[in-house]
């Protein structure tokens, strides 16, 4: 009977969100950034923040000779992608 009861609570507890407000949740417009901002807007008062530096501007006719890629696969570990991306 025990058994019973907590999982008749825990279909209660999964369905009463979307049934609390009437609200399914494909009906909010509300995006991850939307809820972040007040925190982040917070945040940038209480630390220092890195800042990326500006883009770098190269002239029309330069032309890029060498590319840098770079990983942060373990050393020691197979690393089969090299052969693909060389």
């Amino acid at each position: 009977m025990r058994r019973l009861s907590f999982s008749v609570a825990a279909i209660a507890l999964a369905t009463s969100p979307a049934l609390a407000d009437g609200h399914s949740a494909s009906e909010v417009s509300l995006t991850s950034e939307d809820l972040l901002a007040p925190y982040y807007a917070k945040l940038i008062g209480e630390v220092e923040l890195p800042v990326a530096p500006g883009n770098v501007s190269l002239a029309p006719e330069t032309t890029i000779t060498r590319l840098a890629f770079g990983s942060c696969n373990h050393q020691l570990r197979p690393q089969g992608f090299w052969g693909q991306i060389a």
